[in-house]
């Protein structure tokens, strides 16, 4: 396995993560032992960190990711040589073609689900599936969608801490229950929500207490950073009519559904959309308000080394006398962690969990 692939964005690799794990290592020994002809057509779904794709790159390989840090991980390490997908609609077009499927469980059932789901709708029957998850983020719910969807399953004695899932599509096509809608009282439409966004059958609580903290009459430009489904940013317009708004996320399906969202109402403008790390999609703009309920995980990794980012990006896009407006959990301390940069930092509102902070450049 080579050791110096790269983690995305460069600017969050640490000694202690690495672009692979052993859950790779694992699928990369068994597919090695196949003896696959190097014309098999192989489909990589959640290529973490472009660890598979560049190991299989003699293949016939194409990937999809959601994911905008893996996207772009893949696109490095194997020097943009393999084809990606980002909208799950886009495989089933020439899924038929595949003659294995490989996958990195998600740790997220609602995805795997739609993915499964759409799978099981174009592949020709009696494809091969192998899955491959570190056993600690390994449950009984993945075994259940796999026999749901796909069929029949076997497992590999656990390497590493490592475990690979075997089926073949044995059942007839079956449609996903994605996407969901979510009525929010005070708010006119409905949400879509697509199966990888954050909190996807509910309102988060975080993002609740956030929807009573945001200003009003505010004109320029805002940046709803981290956007989900967009509600924080739709609930900005409605009170600041006159800004215009822009929308990321890491997420393709929550940069989608943020779009989806916004265009329900009659604004005075379609918005601006980017599936982007944090700001860097936005790097040239400058914004008045920025507002973010910062991520604390990347995949299976709990981490708040995103969110420091996101404010050390968010103070580089802040026009002078801009603000970050946030939400965050109490015990994180981010008021010290904003300081660093930022001029001001205050707290405008707190409950028995959340702080609303402020920081102004």
């Amino acid at each position: 396995m080579k050791k110096n692939l790269i983690r995305y964005p460069q600017s969050l690799q640490r000694d202690n993560l690495y672009a692979h794990s052993s859950a790779d290592e694992l699928l990369l020994e068994h597919l090695e032992q196949q003896n696959l002809a190097l014309s098999t057509k192989i489909l990589i779904i959640n290529d973490q960190f472009g660890a598979l794709s560049y190991h299989l790159s003699s293949y016939n390989i194409e990937a999809y990711t959601d994911s905008y840090m893996s996207h772009r991980s893949i696109e490095i390490n194997t020097n943009q040589s393999t084809k990606q997908f980002f909208d799950l609609s886009d495989i089933s077009q020439n899924s038929k073609e595949y003659d294995l499927v490989l996958c990195y469980l998600p740790k997220n059932h609602s995805f795997l689900e739609d993915i499964l789901a759409i799978l099981s709708q174009s592949l020709k029957p009696h494809t091969p599936f192998i899955f491959t998850v570190m056993v600690k983020h390994m449950s009984r719910g993945h075994f259940q969608l796999i026999e749901k969807y796909i069929g029949p399953l076997t497992t590999s004695l656990a390497k590493k801490k490592a475990r690979l899932i075997f089926s073949r599509l044995e059942l007839p096509p079956q449609e996903s229950p994605f996407p969901k809608y979510l009525q929010v009282d005070g708010l006119e439409h409905e949400f879509t929500q697509f199966s990888n966004i954050f909190s996807r059958d509910k309102l988060d609580i975080g993002t609740r207490f956030f929807l009573d903290h945001l200003p009003v009459d505010l004109t320029g430009e805002a940046l709803d950073l981290a956007c989900g489904n967009g509600i924080l940013g739709i609930k900005f317009k409605l009170q600041n009519p006159s800004a215009l708004v822009s929308f990321t996320d890491e997420s393709f399906m929550a940069m989608i559904s943020a779009k989806t969202n916004y265009r329900k109402y009659s604004f005075n403008d379609r918005g601006n959309f980017f599936w982007s790390h944090s700001a860097e999609a936005v790097k040239d703009k400058q914004f008045d308000f920025i507002m973010c309920n910062p991520p604390f995980h990347q995949g299976t990794t709990v981490s708040t080394h995103i969110a420091h980012d996101m404010f050390k990006q968010s103070y580089k896009v802040l026009k002078k006398g801009g603000s970050l407006r946030i939400v965050a959990n109490s015990h994180l301390g981010y008021p010290s962690i904003l300081r660093r940069n930022f001029k001001k930092v205050s707290i405008l509102a707190s409950n028995k969990k959340f702080l609303i902070l402020e920081a102004i450049k």
